[in-house]
């Protein structure tokens, strides 16, 4: 069984990006969600391209970091993203 992609993002989601932050506002729920630098990346790789595996070693590769460290950072962005509404689908 092949491993369920992340993404791909909603559409007509709105990025904006004020001092380096990267804010989305989901104009469905007309909510608006300000992103961290690991949730930015992680929305960034949220293309339906990805697993979550593949989300993982990518930003372990940038961030130098060891996978089983970001882990979970990458899975509670992931997680956001969802409940907010900004992914299309998700891994439950």
């Amino acid at each position: 069984m092949e491993a369920p992609r992340i993404g791909p993002q909603r559409p007509g989601t709105t990025v904006v990006e004020v001092d380096g932050r990267v804010s989305i506002y989901n104009p469905e729920t007309q909510q608006l969600v300000s992103l961290n630098d690991t949730a930015t990346a992680v929305w960034s790789l949220s293309t339906g391209e990805f697993t979550l595996d593949q989300i993982v070693s990518s930003l372990a590769r940038t961030y130098a970091a060891s996978g089983e460290d970001i882990r979970p950072d990458v899975i509670g962005a992931v997680a956001l993203l969802s409940e907010c509404g900004l992914l299309t689908s998700a891994p439950e």
